[in-house]
């Protein structure tokens, strides 16, 4: 049974490339407004807008709120929306079924009024990875198989990668004692501030140079 009412889509066609994971491009779609009222973005988040789902084999959701695409036009009753929209390829590669539909910003999808969004089973490539980059700090040391991990990353879908810095290995350097004093004078200074909030006679908290051991700190009279 065909929806009715004052928002009806009935969807024809959508036209795509095949669809790489991660990317971005632009399909256009074909709809019939079937309802009694008509279409229109109105403004940047109100009205209605073109977007998609991304769902597995169970219909469980992988990617809800696809990128919006507001409509160039108003469609009235009657006439036929053809329109590009965007449309982003989920990660990981793999086998989705993607749903088209309008949402009325903040408030509905058609779908959840009783209209089925456009469907198909899609099978998503991995990213071509000819034209990853990789930006380094000058004299960085990578490990043997980094620019693989890099490229197996991007073909999943990643279009920005970035390492991780592993520590050299050694004994541990004690902090120059200097450092050190400063860092004891500044956690005594907050000690003395905290206490002289919860007590009725106030001490005095330490000024810039406080008086201070390594056994605490002195408040004042």
């Amino acid at each position: 049974m065909e929806a009715s009412g004052p928002l009806v889509a009935r969807w024809r066609t959508l036209e795509r490339a095949p669809v790489e994971a991660g990317t971005l491009q632009h399909a256009t779609v074909e709809a019939e407004n079937a309802g009694s009222a008509a279409w229109r973005t109105r403004g940047s988040e109100e009205g209605l807008f073109l977007a998609f789902h991304w769902l597995d084999e169970r219909g469980n959701a992988i990617v809800w709120d696809g990128t919006r695409t507001p409509l160039e036009r108003e469609i009235a009753p009657g006439e036929t929306l053809r329109q590009s929209f965007a449309l982003r390829g989920p990660i990981p590669p793999g086998r989705y079924k993607l749903a088209v539909d309008l949402v009325e910003e903040h408030r509905f999808w058609l779908a959840e009024l009783g209209n089925a969004p456009y469907s198909e089973d899609v099978d998503v490539l991995p990213r071509e990875a000819g034209r990853a980059r990789a930006f380094l700090a000058d004299g960085a040391e990578l490990a043997d198989d980094w620019h693989e991990r890099v490229r197996a990353l991007h073909a999943e879908g990643y279009a920005a990668v970035g390492g991780a810095i592993e520590p050299e290995r050694g004994l541990l350097r004690r902090a120059d004692p200097a450092l050190e004093r400063a860092f004891r004078i500044r956690s005594c200074a907050r000690r003395c501030c905290r206490r002289s909030s919860r007590i009725a006679s106030s001490p005095v908290c330490p000024p810039t140079h406080p008086t201070a051991t390594s056994r605490g700190c002195s408040t004042g009279a």
